[in-house]
């Protein structure tokens, strides 16, 4: 085996395990992408599940101060 033979050889290889570190990167990047959309949803449905909490809430403490009232007068 000439050694020009095993420079092209390890010249590839390393070629090769550039594209897969760059690729890795790349999907690396998609995928903090995708996790940073889904945290951002999740975030909105807590946020509309609290004011429909407190509006629940509000609505409850109302009934029950409206029934207290009613049997006061």
């Amino acid at each position: 085996m000439s050694t020009s033979s095993l420079e092209e050889r390890m010249a590839r290889i390393e070629g090769s395990f550039e594209q897969i570190g760059h690729r890795l990167r790349s999907l690396r990047s998609e995928l903090n992408a995708g996790f940073e959309r889904v945290n951002n949803r999740i975030d909105r449905l807590k946020s509309r599940m609290d004011r429909w909490q407190m509006g629940l809430l509000g609505a409850m403490a109302a009934s029950i101060l409206a029934t207290v009232l009613s049997r006061l007068l």
